[in-house]
């Protein structure tokens, strides 16, 4: 088992349903899925579309990958 010493300030979430907004309240960036409901989508920083239209898939396209973009290539070793 491996363990990474991440803060929770630089995790993302992702939800739709009420037992989500602890989690939201802890993590760093939170995204609620557009069918989530109000009181849910209240809670996230951010909303994307609903499951049904990848919202999952808009929100790591947008949140993640830009972030793994942006850090600078590793030197090729040896």
């Amino acid at each position: 088992m491996y363990e990474f010493e991440v803060s929770v300030s630089s995790v993302a979430t992702l939800g739709d349903q009420l037992d989500d907004v602890l989690m939201f309240q802890r993590s760093g960036l939170s995204s609620a899925v557009g069918n989530a409901t109000e009181d849910v989508r209240r809670h996230a920083t951010h909303v994307t579309s609903s499951d049904e239209d990848e919202g999952f898939a808009e929100a790591t396209e947008r949140f993640t990958f830009p972030r793994v973009a942006a850090r600078p290539a590793r030197a090729p070793a040896g």
